[in-house]
């Protein structure tokens, strides 16, 4: 009798440990776009379970930054000097956030934080792909197309503690900084073929959760709850035998 309820009890440690999914808490701020962003579809193709807030200020994402501990922020600096105005935001990379960036600015810092130190050129078109992870499913040239920005593409400098990804004229078409933890595009985000910038933008998305911090484990409710009524109907009927 001893024996099978320690077997039992073993059955359902099994079944408790597989019973979590992965759930990422994404916040996402884009202040303008023209065409048609790729983030959206980004995260429905990322194949994760995804928790995103959407914010439409900067007063909004600042009070949304400081509310919880996400797992990857999402921002398109695409028409204003929005990052003189966040704060926050270098705290939460320095406490190992994770972020995906964009800005059409080199003097804003948001490319510095994310890893850049300056950009040797402005709206080119022709990225040329290299084997990181980001590009999987992708063929060079990836093309970016001006949906009517001043700036829409930045040839980025990494910095020296920074990895350049792909190039884009005789810069980086992406930065990776903050010891993986951050990746800076070079396109605004709605400056991508539809079918690429999503196929970009979800590896990019995987890479950041899976490579750097990885999406927060919660248990099912309704899973742990089945388990739970169904174990206590067992362990009764074991106990009137």
């Amino acid at each position: 009798m001893k024996l099978n309820i320690q077997k039992s009890l073993l059955l359902i440690a099994l079944i408790l440990g597989h019973t979590s999914v992965s759930i990422a808490s994404v916040l996402y701020f884009e202040d303008d776009t023209i065409g048609t962003s790729s983030v959206p579809g980004a995260l429905t193709l990322s194949g994760l379970d995804v928790q995103t807030t959407t914010v439409t200020s900067v007063a909004d994402f600042n009070t949304q930054l400081a509310s919880q501990s996400w797992d990857l922020v999402i921002l398109g600096e695409q028409n204003n000097n929005i990052f003189s105005s966040i704060s926050g935001l270098d705290t939460y990379l320095g406490n190992g956030g994770s972020i995906l960036g964009t800005t059409w600015l080199d003097n804003s810092g948001l490319s510095a934080l994310l890893g850049a130190s300056g950009r040797s050129g402005t709206n080119g078109t022709n990225i040329a792909i290299d084997s990181h992870p980001i590009f999987a499913g992708l063929s060079s040239p990836l093309m970016l197309a001006n949906p009517g920005w001043g700036i829409f593409s930045s040839s980025w400098i990494a910095s020296s503690s920074s990895q350049c990804l792909g190039t884009l004229g005789s810069g980086c078409a992406v930065v990776e900084g903050n010891s993986g933890n951050s990746l800076l595009l070079s396109g605004l985000f709605d400056t991508y073929d539809v079918s690429d910038g999503n196929i970009l933008l979800s590896n990019s998305i995987n890479y950041l959760l899976n490579g750097a911090t990885g999406p927060v484990s919660v248990s099912e409710p309704g899973t742990l709850i089945l388990i739970t009524l169904a174990m206590a109907g067992f362990f009764t009927r074991r106990m009137r035998s």
